[in-house]
This record gives C-alpha cells, structure tokens and sequence, in this order.
C-alpha cells in the first residue's frame, strides 16, 4: 500500500469517510482533478477514527494515508476529464510511467488485433480486476492482458502500484500492479455517450454509448452496466509522415522503408538488373514507354533463360523491347541518384528498386474497433457482515478490422509458385520457380485480389463467485472461486490459395478449352475459369480472382481459473498499534490452444506466414502467503524523532507443474520522525514471472535464419520450438522515497521515489548461430543435437567437431525458448500538486508528475550485451532487445478550475528528443552505416508534446428536483495545437512510433450524461 500525491491521499480519506460516516464527498483526482479540501474535524471532541480498507499494495486494511509502497490512485472524474475510451489512453495520458513497446494499444495494424496491453516501466506488469486476475490473450501466447475487456464506464477507480508485488499477488507483478477497480454499492442509474472526430484529413469519428444502474438494500447490493464503443479506422494515406512518398522520404533523410516495395506488378529481374514492363506506370517518361503494353507477348517455341536475351528477341521480332530496365527510367534514376551514398552509383539488384508506396492502396494506420462490454456485481448478507455471499460477471466482445497491402510476390522460389514453360502467358517458355529456375526472377503482387483484410472477433468472459466477512477485532475472511476464458478468432481475406493458383497457371486439359485461354481451375459451379497471369499488370479475369482468393484463420482459447482464500486480523496491540496479519493461499490453472487453417498450415496462403497449431497445453501452480505489519512506534508514544515506524514483511511459496518452486520475500519500512508532514518509506522485494503456457508448450515456428559455418555463410532452416523445462524469471525490486506535506503551505505535497529493478532468467530465444557452434563444438552431445537433421535425414550420432561444414548440409535445427535473459532499470517518480481554494473564483488545482528513467539495459546470451535503451527509439527489426521508446523523462502537467458548477481541466504531455540509432545500435551493427538513414548517420527524434483541454458543466438546481438535475455537459479537445509525430526511421510500421505519439492529430469530443 501506498501513496503518491496529496490528491491520491485526499481519495482515500475521503473514501474511508463515506464508509464511517456516511458521508458523499467526491472522490478528487491527480495529477489532473484535485482533491477538495481536507475533511472538516468531526462535531465532537474526539478524533474521527479513520475506517481501515485495503488499497493495492498490501492485504491488510490499513488507515494510514501515506504507507510502505507507491500507489497512484485514478477515480472515475479523471477518466471523464481525458476524453479517453480505454485504460491504457487514459493511463497515459494522466501519468508518466507507460512507455515503451509493452504499452500497445489499437494503434498497431500490423498484427494488433484490437487488443490493449499495458506495461509499467516497460516492464511485465500484472492486471488485476477488482482484484482478480483475468486470462492472457491468446493471440499474444497468453502472456498478456488485454485491457479492452474491461468497460471503462463501470470503472471507479484506477490504482497503480509503482513496484514489484510477486509475494502477494504471484507471476507478472515486476514492474507492478494496475487494479481496475468497478462501480459497486451504487444506487440509482445514469445513462450517457461520447462522440468525437478527428479535424485532419479523412473521416475518422469514434463514439461510446452507455447503463449503469444500481439498487441496494440492508442486506443486498446490486449494479450493473453496459458500453458500446465504435472508431473508425484511419488511412495510412491521410497522415502525412506514414505514407511519405519517396521524394519526401529523400528530402528527409530518411531511407526507403518497407512499405515501398520492390514487389510490384510486371517487374522481373536478371542477376545485377531490373526491369519493368514498358507499359507500367513506373516506366513513363523513359525510352520504349509503351501505354496500354499490360503483359508481355510469348513467342511460342522460344524459350529465355535471362530478360536480355527475350528482349533482343523481341526486338528483333517486334521492333520494341517489352521491358525496360528500371535504372533506364526518370524514377529509376532520381531513386539512384538519392541512394547512391547508400548503395553507390549503380544500384542493380542490391537495392531490389522500392518504388510502390502501397500506402496508398487504403491501408489502415489506426484500425477499425467495435466493442460491447456488459458488467455486474451483486453480494448479499447472507448473516449480517459475518458472511456475505458475493459474485460478479463480465462480457466483452471486441471486434477489430485492420488491413494490408495486396499479397506481395518477392520471387516465385520464395513464395512456393511455380510457373511451367507450358503456361501461355509465360514469356520465357521455362519452367520457373519453386522446383525449378530462378532465372529470370518475378516479383509481382496480387493487386487485384484486394488488400488482405484481418477481421478479429475477440469474446471475453469472466465469473466470480465468493463468501467473505468480518467479525471483531478486525479479523476478516475471504474466499472465492474466478473463471476467466478468453474466445479468439482471426479471420485472415485477400490472400491466394496458393493449390489453386498452380490450376490457374496450368492450361485447360480439354484442347478446346485451352484455345479459349481457360484454364485447369474450375469455379464453385464446375466452369473452366481463365488463365491466371502473374506476369501481367492487370486485366486479369474477376472469375479467377474470385476462385483464387482465399481466407484463412487462427483461432484461440486461453483459460485461467483459480480458487483462493484469504484471512485477515489484527490479533493483539503493541505500544505503536496493533499488529496486523494476512495469510492465504491457493490454487490456479492456466490453459491454451491455438488453431489454423488448413492453407496456413502447409504454407499454402500466399501472402501469410505459414504456421503450426497449438493443440493444448495447462499449466497448475498451489501458492501460500503471509504479510505483517508491525507498528514499532506510533505518535502516542511521543518518542523523539520517531513519531511513527512500522515496519512490513511478507513472503511467498508458488510450485508450478510445469516449472518449479519459486519462494519470494518482501520487507518495507514506513518512517515519519517528526509528524505526518514528513514520510519516508522504503522497500526491497524479490518478484517472479513465471513462462507462459505457450513457451512451454507452443507450436513450432519456421524461420530462415543466418549462420556461418566452416564453408561459409548462408540460411538455414530453424525451428522456434518451446520448452517444458523453462522455469520462472525471478527480479530484485528496490524502492525509496520521500513524501512531503507541509501544515505551513496548506494543499501542497512533494513526493520523490526512487526505484531500481533487476531481473535475472528472463525467457529468451536461443541464437541460430550460437545453436551451430553448439552443434560443431559438441556434435551429439550438444544440448540441440535431437533437433538437428542433415539434409539427407540423418542424426548426429559422435561428438566429433565441425560435422557440420555447410549450409547445403542443413535440413533443419531448434531453436528453443530458454532462461538467461536479464534486465535492468532504475530511475525516480516526482510530483508536486497545490490545491489552492478562493472565496470568490472558485478552487484551483495545479500539479506535475515525471518518470526520470536513469538507466535501462537488456543482455540474452543470443545477441550479448548489456545493452542500453534510455533516451532511445529501438524497434525488432534493428535491434535486439528492442524497447520502443523510453525517453530520458516524460512529464505530464495539469491545471484544473473548478468554478460553481463549470470546471476546466488541461492536461499535457511531454515527451524529450530520443535517439534512433537504427542499425548502429549495439546489439546490431555499430561499425558500419545505418541502413535507415540516406547519409548512414543515426536520428534525432525530435520531442513532442500534446496539450488536452475539457470543460464541463453540471447541471443542479437548488431544490435538486428539476429535470435538468445530473446532467453532465462537456466538450473537450486533445492535442489542441494539432502537434504532429516525429519520424522514427528504423520503425517498423508508419515511420513513428504510434503507442508513444499521437497519429491522430486534433480530436474534438462531446460528452453527455445524466443520472437519475
């Protein structure tokens, strides 16, 4: 339990009067909504004794305000203040401990799948909901929870433990612990929306609906509430740093990224040069354009083993050449001209010509999103506060659309194409492709099949079940029974059936067919359909696209249930206080599969990865834990110098099936020598995070990996396999601060607290090339040697050395999961918040909150290290250990007035210049010029800012008996200056880095509610 800013404070006191006394106080918010002033003393005499609840961070109720461990408190007036419609925006946006790449939210496109993730300190964090756990996502090997489920509506507060909590809550909790906490114990009903839209190019709207109700009683209590949300997507054409076109990519500096693609309609390519076909787009202004050429002429009879020599032929015949070589033409040669210091003067086949910018092709940046979330709680009494039984129920579905550029052919050996000599549209009259020649090598892309579509339909639910109570001298009890399972499915469009495409390009075998330029494909009623042909521009027949075009799907469940219980006390009372205990334990089971079609499976969707079922796997862990806090002074004792010290300790026992035991300890000190104006606190506490059911029990991937050998260096065949023998991270947490809150300027408080956190046993991929060594240091005795397979099947059999002299020997080897990582960050949290209430103008709120990240390393024996990524942009591609962004600070700002019944809220963000070091990082190729910037050199991502402004307007007569009466108005803007994202080069998807800036731009917003 803990504290970190005055308003953080205010809420709990407030809360724990509402609870004592009855009292309504508003619950007030920080860093953006403060807090009003401190309670008014109580009628009598005597102190108001404070009513003890439990805040995340520790299992004991407590009273105090300020205790061990950092806590930061979000109540539901500060989620209404930002505008946002999930957890993961809103928690951004009002705090500055969220960056990194674990912060991910529906931003990404590329593989998203509408989810949200969180991660505190970039690093695992657990998610709890009302203090349960909930079940990772299965599209993310079950490792991560998707913050989406969750209704933001029926969300009352937010707390945020800023430090490792292992010991009492298990696995994930290193960075710390963010506990949604709902709306319970509320009577009455409130209905309300929002609706917003974006003032940049395009159409991009969202909007929310939502219920709420609830009803109570001496012994039972009821709420429940429902939400719809719906955001449009946002085009990758309508921002401009996304879909930067090659003049405007060149004239930054910046090298061509992936979505200008070498992969295009008409292209082909001999050894050294490229060409495209003379009717392309990309071939006018150069000699031999040809307008209206969309597929080269085949000369029956001849065949070509190389693009010049078709062309001389053609020549010859024709009196034109029907491809020109891309270096020839206006784009070729200002694309060589900008890229020569990268490539030099004459880029033939090493730069492959990137000259389709496929953003323009509708793709999405920001994806389509709809979301129903349904939540209840009920308890009821069953004998009095002694034992009440209580449940609650969540529903969530969340469907997401996201899409791609059409299906690329990089070359036909690649993709599993193959084009036989016999195909009429073959202009080589060769057989090439898979199996056969790569010379002359096609790229092409499936433009008129569309733009592969991911269609996400992801089903949440959630069923608690629990007796709890209370009985005197503050012993309670707690038992309970969660089911979490979480239904996925991905609907992959637009890709080719890669079984039928080899129909397509295969002639009709009825002679009179084939005249017809039919081919071997049939459609759904039996009818020959038309040659395919893949060298062509366009004009391909729309029957052959439509046999051709092929969804695929991935389908997943995670599960997790768990059983536990818990009981609280406060035995026997010390000369400080009394002591006060917790003790519990339980049982949980993990559960996860993975499906695929049938296409994916055998490497058959062009245009998808190929990919392997996870038939089903589980995981059971048995817990038991203990906590105790010992007052060892308190101010009635009136020792010097030691108003009050306390002093908490914990520990923890978990043994996984699979995976081992994991014993965890925890010890907090909480001092305050003089009186409550001055806190010191401070804690050490070892966390855990135990493997995922998927590394130890996922299918294997396939992947083309570089290694070298005693003969040479080349690719090789690997399989990312998992394993059971994983067992759990472990990390050292450190925290220490200071919390000030002088009497002499009243609404003041000042915290500082610094953090330090270490992990050793993190879950890595083994490296391809440290597998090779392996295997040619130890030969059969190498830890790898039963997953490796010469090409002609056999096994390692001696120890001898280098067996293994080739890649041309190579049919297959593993590549594990394993122990062995390790991280390492440390920085500090300060925050100062006036309150500052007037007699005539109303109260004013004032407060700014920072993260200063010190330091953060990563080290894996597959790529080395320690690495450093502080005050750094680094993404996979790069960088091994990539984080995302972590800036050197990030500072977050508010001002709130609150006048009669108007407030107006601003919050900001800033974030400093990061460096992008791109192919320089040291985890790559620091010798050598970064291959994402035209000159070499690395990039300064220049710092950002955005500014948010609300206000708002509560309606309420005197008499509180109009109609009017609970209507909440309000209008709001995020990034009002419109401040646009800066370029990150190395990144992966949209030139920016999208979970830390804000792609959308300007967003106006209108709110509505009204309770009853």
């Amino acid at each position: 339990m803990s504290y970190i800013t005055l308003p953080s404070k205010h809420r709990i006191e407030s809360f724990r009067r509402a609870l004592t006394v009855g009292l309504g106080a508003q619950l007030l918010a920080a860093p953006v909504l403060m807090a009003q002033d401190a309670a008014q003393p109580a009628s009598s005499s005597e102190p108001l004794e404070m009513e003890r609840v439990v805040i995340t961070g520790s299992l004991i109720p407590t009273a105090e305000t300020v205790t061990t461990t950092p806590v930061e408190v979000f109540n539901a007036v500060q989620i209404e203040s930002v505008g946002a419609t999930d957890t993961l925006t809103t928690l951004q946006r009002l705090s500055p401990y969220f960056t990194g790449n674990g912060n991910v939210g529906k931003s990404v496109n590329n593989g998203g799948g509408g989810e949200s993730y969180i991660a505190l300190r970039n690093l695992t964090t657990l998610v709890l909901l009302n203090g349960k756990r909930l079940a990772g996502s299965a599209f993310q090997q079950g490792s991560i929870v998707d913050l989406n489920t969750i209704p933001i509506s029926m969300v009352e507060r937010i707390e945020v433990l800023k430090d490792g909590a292992s010991v009492l809550y298990g696995s994930q909790a290193v960075g710390g612990v963010v506990n949604i906490i709902t709306k319970k114990n509320y009577s009455g009903a409130e209905v309300g929306g929002m609706w917003g839209f974006a003032t940049e190019k395009g159409s991009y709207k969202e909007h929310m609906e939502y219920a709420s109700v609830g009803s109570s009683t001496d012994k039972a209590t009821f709420t429940a509430g429902i939400q719809q949300y719906h955001s449009d997507p946002l085009l990758t054409k309508d921002r401009e740093i996304p879909s930067l076109g090659i003049a405007g990519l060149i004239s930054r500096n910046v090298n061509l990224p992936t979505y200008v693609s070498p992969s295009y309609p008409g292209k082909v390519q001999d050894p050294g040069t490229s060409y495209i076909l003379a009717g392309s787009e990309f071939a006018v202004g150069a000699e031999g354009y040809r307008p209206g050429l969309t597929k080269p002429p085949v000369f029956p009879g001849h065949s070509f083993t190389s693009v010049a020599a078709y062309n001389a032929y053609a020549q010859e015949q024709l009196g034109y050449s029907p491809y020109i070589r891309i270096k020839d033409t206006p784009i070729g040669q200002a694309l060589n001209a900008a890229l020569e210091p990268v490539f030099g003067p004459d880029q033939g086949e090493g730069a492959a010509w990137p000259l389709l910018n496929t953003t323009l092709l509708n793709t999405h940046s920001l994806q389509s999103q709809s979301r129903v979330n349904a939540f209840a709680d009920a308890s009821y009494e069953i004998y009095g506060k002694r034992m009440q039984l209580y449940g609650s129920f969540l529903y969530s579905n969340t469907s997401a659309d996201g899409q791609l550029a059409p299906s690329p052919v990089p070359s036909l050996t690649g993709t599993g194409i193959n084009v036989s000599a016999s195909d009429p549209n073959n202009p080589f009259q060769t057989d090439l492709g898979a199996g056969a020649a790569s010379n002359p090598r096609v790229r092409s892309r499936f433009v008129e099949s569309g733009n592969r579509v991911f269609e996400n339909q992801n089903n949440y639910y959630q069923f608690v079940g629990g007796l709890k109570g209370e009985f005197e001298n503050d012993y309670t009890y707690n038992a309970y029974y969660n089911y979490n399972e979480n239904d996925q499915t991905q609907y992959s469009r637009g890709g080719i059936n890669g079984i039928l495409l080899q129909q397509a390009f295969t002639p009709n075998a009825n002679p009179y067919l084939a005249e017809q330029g039919l081919s071997a494909l049939t459609d759904a009623s039996g009818n020959a359909v038309p040659l395919y042909n893949i060298f062509a521009l366009s004009g391909n027949d729309p029957r052959t696209i439509d046999v051709l075009n092929a969804t695929g799907f991935q389908s997943g469940v995670s599960t997790l249930g768990n059983a536990e219980g818990q009981v609280t006390g406060r035995p026997f009372e010390l000369p400080g206080g009394k002591i006060g205990f917790a003790v519990g334990g339980g049982y949980m089971n993990e559960s996860l599969s993975i499906d695929y079609d049938g296409l994916t499976r055998a490497n058959n969707l062009v245009g998808y990865t190929a990919a392997n079922p996870t038939p089903g796997g589980n995981r059971e862990n048995w817990y038991a834990y203990a906590e105790v806090n010992v007052p060892i002074t308190g101010p009635q004792m009136e020792i010097p110098v030691l108003h009050s010290l306390e002093i908490t300790a914990a520990g923890r026992y978990e043994t996984f099936d699979p995976g081992g035991d994991k014993a965890v300890p925890k010890v907090g000190i909480r001092w305050q020598p003089l009186d409550e104006q001055f806190t010191l606190r401070g804690n050490w506490s070892e966390s855990f995070v135990a493997p995922t059911v998927f590394q130890l029990y996922g299918a294997p991937l396939t992947s083309a990996d570089t290694v070298s050998l005693p003969e040479g260096t080349g690719q090789v065949d690997m399989s990312w396999t998992s394993s059971p023998n994983l067992t759990p991270a472990t990390a050292d947490n450190w925290t220490a601060g200071i919390v000030i809150t002088p009497k002499a300027v009243k609404g003041l408080t000042l915290t500082f607290d610094y953090y330090k956190v270490s992990t050793e046993d993190d879950v890595f991929r083994v490296g391809a090339q440290a597998v090779a060594n392996s295997l040619n240091e130890l030969g059969s005795a190498s830890p790898y040697a039963p997953g490796f397979t010469f090409i002609d099947g056999r096994k390692l059999t001696t120890t001898a050395p280098n067996q293994i002299q080739s890649v041309n020997q190579w049919l297959i080897g593993e590549r594990p999961y394993a122990n062995g990582a390790k991280q390492e960050t440390d920085g500090f949290d300060v925050s100062a918040t006036y309150l500052l209430p007037t007699d005539n103008w109303g109260q004013f709120s004032f407060s700014c909150a920072a993260n200063v990240l010190l330091e953060y390393t990563y080290y894996d024996p597959a790529i080395l290290g320690p690495y450093n990524y502080e005050k750094q942009f680094t993404d996979n591609g790069p960088a091994g250990g990539a984080q995302g962004t972590l800036p050197g600070f990030k500072l977050v700002p508010s001002l709130a007035w609150e006048f009669k019944n108007f407030t107006y809220t601003i919050n900001a963000q800033y974030i400093p210049s990061v460096m992008d070091l791109g192919s320089q990082h040291p985890s790559n190729d620091p010798a050598n010029p970064n291959i994402y910037t035209i000159d070499g050199s690395t990039w300064s991502v220049p710092a950002w800012y955005s500014i948010d402004m609300q206000l708002a307007y509560k309606f309420a007569s005197k008499a509180g008996d109009e109609w009017y009466d609970g209507i909440r108005l309000a209008v709001g803007c995020n990034n009002i200056t419109n401040k646009g994202v800066p370029i990150d080069p190395s990144s992966s998807e949209d030139n920016t880095d999208k979970a830390t800036y804000d792609l959308l731009g300007r967003f106006v917003y209108f709110q509505m509610a009204k309770k009853f």
